[in-house]
């Protein structure tokens, strides 16, 4: 059966996945599994951790996900502050009448709402102030140009005034290297992200690297 199995990248799976419908019911099984492990890196004495769930908007729009989100925060006994849940513009920006109502709702219980993969969508940069979010998150594609296409670090440096000057969080997707990672502290992003840190790790990797002081949390 080995010739039958292949490894699919995310930009291939999810789209397979939302276009099935399967999405709504792995998402579900995703986000229950992410409170239930950072409850458990709560527990071991790092509960100001946060966790970032990706969200379809397949699963915005289904029935009753707002009720299941606080559920799962219930049963997982996390403060609903440690969750994140991170949307693409393009997803958004496509639909933002019911989806933004229930983004609203949800970041009123203390939730909060990441703009995933800024820059690569349809909207221009100043439809930012109607979205319902928290955060943005810069994309790699331009992060990672900073220290070979200077030209791109304008580009950037106007992404990150903006969403400052709206009071949002910024986050720079993507850092691999010291060069990146100095030009994105000099453009004064708030977190930083990427390979440069860690690879991605099991759970309990991940906890040896807080315990070591590895990486940051924010």
């Amino acid at each position: 059966m080995s010739g039958f199995e292949k490894d699919l990248p995310p930009g291939e799976f999810i789209p397979i996945a939302e276009e099935s419908g399967l999405i709504v019911d792995i998402g579900a099984w995703v986000l229950r599994e992410a409170c239930r492990q950072v409850k458990q890196w709560h527990d071991a004495g790092f509960p100001q951790i946060r966790i970032a769930v990706n969200v379809s908007v397949m699963q915005l729009a289904h029935p009753g996900f707002e009720d299941y989100v606080m559920q799962v925060i219930t049963e997982t006994g996390i403060d609903p502050a440690r969750l994140e849940m991170e949307l693409t513009e393009t997803a958004l920006v496509k639909d933002t009448g019911d989806s933004a109502d229930l983004l609203n709702r949800i970041r009123k219980r203390g939730i909060r709402v990441a703009l995933d993969d800024f820059g690569t969508g349809y909207s221009p940069m100043q439809y930012l102030h109607q979205l319902p979010v928290d955060v943005v998150k810069i994309d790699q594609v331009f992060v990672r140009d900073l220290d070979a296409e200077p030209s791109s670090l304008p580009l950037v440096e106007g992404m990150v005034k903006l969403a400052k000057t709206l009071s949002l969080r910024v986050v720079a997707e993507g850092v691999e290297t010291e060069a990146q990672l100095a030009i994105v502290r000099r453009v004064q992003f708030d977190v930083a992200q990427g390979n440069l840190f860690s690879l991605p790790v099991p759970p309990a990797e991940a906890l040896e690297l807080l315990r070591r002081g590895a990486v940051v949390h924010a």
